[in-house]
């Protein structure tokens, strides 16, 4: 919270462009819940959509106000919270390249900056359910 800028960029969900000016701008695998106990958890992690969510009104005031509602479960109702689906999204601004964090990791990326959402492309692998182990090792 040191150091948060305002950044303009324009946000394409789906090949339709809108202008922001934000502090942050997080995209994740599938729309998180904002509830009250249920804050940052996925209903599904296969339905194939995008979730990005801005704040509209930029600073550490608005953040701490955004965590403070997001604390009580009203995140939804915070005038400055935006939320969105898209299965493409395109992030532009004005810069060359912008700070983003990957699974935490902070990167320099260059702008613009593409996300596309492949349904059921990871492939998992387990053994099959009549698979006996062996026997455990002492401990």
């Amino acid at each position: 919270l040191q150091r948060l800028p305002a950044h303009d960029v324009v946000l394409g969900l789906d090949g339709l462009p809108t202008l922001r000016t934000t502090s942050f701008v997080f995209v994740g695998n599938n729309p998180y819940e904002t509830a009250i106990g249920r804050l940052g958890r996925r209903a599904t992690l296969d339905r194939g959509e995008l979730g990005v969510y801005t704040v509209a009104r930029p600073g550490r005031r608005a953040i701490l106000a955004l965590a403070a509602r997001a604390a009580v479960g009203r995140l939804e109702a915070a005038r400055d919270f935006e939320s969105a689906t898209a299965h493409n999204i395109v992030l532009s601004s004005g810069r060359p390249d912008m700070r983003v964090a990957l699974d935490g990791e902070v990167t320099r990326m260059r702008t613009p900056l593409r996300y596309k959402i492949r349904p059921r492309d990871l492939l998992l692998m387990r053994p099959a359910p009549d698979t006996v182990m062996g026997p455990r090792p002492e401990a």
